[in-house]
């Protein structure tokens, strides 16, 4: 009688165990539902939450349930004094979430493994030998990185800003700044009325922006406010370009090139 009572309370045990896992991993079913496991394998290189959300969702739009969930806090479970991602190591798809979350808390590598014996998602710097991360050889390996999403049209043109920032003008009409780091939109400059054709930066960092609107307009991409705008074209302004005193040259469909003093 002792030993099946022991039996039975190690049966209970490992039951409520195994039903508090599933509580803790319902991710596992949005994300299998919803056949992901194709975006989950093709967003294995991103990096930082917003950018690893919005590869997945990219690639499949349903899967934004699975995104979300991967990265839900109220999901981690408390193992000693840390906070974690429960995953089997025994299932390879568990093993590839486990790497796309780590991947967005921005830490290289992630695998399952058991942690006070219990199986939860440990992040690293450096791949071990049974890493996920290394399953694929490096000659199949992607260069893909990220996707910055945003504009409701096509990009005309893109330049680097001095803080490294990225600036892309669109035919919305409309240029966004973006954080190269985490590819999260900083802000959106509106003015012009019509294609976005050219961008340039200034000498003092500012931005100039030539459009199919006739216009040239220079821009504060601290604040994203408009410092002044140019005219005097007869028609589309479609290259600009910074010269080594500072001066801007600008080329028209009018087949004209002017050069502007947009320091002073």
């Amino acid at each position: 009688m002792k030993t099946f009572f022991i039996f039975f309370l190690t049966f209970l045990f490992f039951s409520i165990s195994e039903i508090k896992t599933l509580e803790t991993k319902y991710w596992l079913s949005s994300c299998t539902l919803y056949g992901c496991e194709i975006a989950i394998n093709e967003c294995s290189n991103c990096f930082g939450e917003t950018n690893c959300k919005r590869c997945i969702t990219n690639i499949k739009q349903y899967c934004s349930f699975c995104a979300e969930d991967i990265f839900d806090k109220e999901i981690l479970e408390t193992i000693g004094n840390e906070k974690y991602f429960l995953c089997d190591n025994t299932d390879p798809f568990q093993r590839k979430i486990c790497h796309i979350y780590c991947r967005g808390k921005l830490i290289n590598f992630g695998d399952c493994k058991r942690i006070e014996n219990i199986p939860a998602c440990e992040c690293s710097l450096a791949s071990s030998t049974t890493s996920i991360a290394t399953t694929k050889p490096k000659t199949t390996k992607r260069p893909f990185i990220g996707t910055l999403t945003g504009h409701t049209s096509g990009v005309s043109s893109l330049t680097v800003l001095n803080n490294g920032n990225l600036a892309s003008g669109s035919v919305d009409r409309t240029i966004k700044i973006w954080n190269t780091n985490d590819f999260s939109l900083v802000r959106t400059l509106t003015g012009h009325t019509d294609i976005v054709r050219t961008l340039s930066v200034l000498k003092n960092g500012n931005l100039a922006s030539g459009s199919s609107d006739r216009t040239i307009k220079i821009w504060n991409t601290n604040d994203g406010s408009l410092i002044r705008t140019i005219t005097g074209f007869i028609n589309a302004v479609y290259a600009i370009s910074v010269l080594n005193n500072g001066n801007l040259a600008s080329g028209s469909d009018d087949g004209s090139i002017k050069i502007w003093n947009v320091i002073g």
